[in-house]
């Protein structure tokens, strides 16, 4: 049995983003590549995972594998990379622009 993503338990307990953010005072780009690729340092999915144990009055952990499908990164993503994040996430939220390069003159 799959165990369910930080995102979808985040979704199960009605909790936003702007929540996780405020909450737990963790860098807003940490946060989105968490909830959109489940990619982050230990200690920041630690601390989102107390974060939303704390909005939802239920524990999830890692060592206690409530919780699954991260990928861990040594070193912080780039600007870059979660500003590429950002963007994909928006767009596949149908906010983004469609067929059209933000490079392209």
């Amino acid at each position: 049995m799959t165990k369910p993503t930080f995102q979808e338990i985040r979704k199960r307990h009605g909790i936003t983003l702007n929540m996780l953010i405020e909450d737990a005072q963790v860098d807003p780009a940490a946060v989105l590549l968490l909830d959109t690729w489940s990619i982050g340092e230990a200690g920041i999915i630690d601390t989102l995972l107390e974060s939303l144990s704390r909005l939802c009055g239920t524990e999830y952990r890692r060592d206690l594998l409530t919780v699954g499908g991260f990928t861990f990164s040594v070193n912080p993503p780039s600007e870059r990379v979660a500003a590429e994040v950002a963007e994909e996430s928006q767009w596949r939220s149908g906010g983004g622009r469609s067929g059209q390069d933000e490079d392209a003159s």
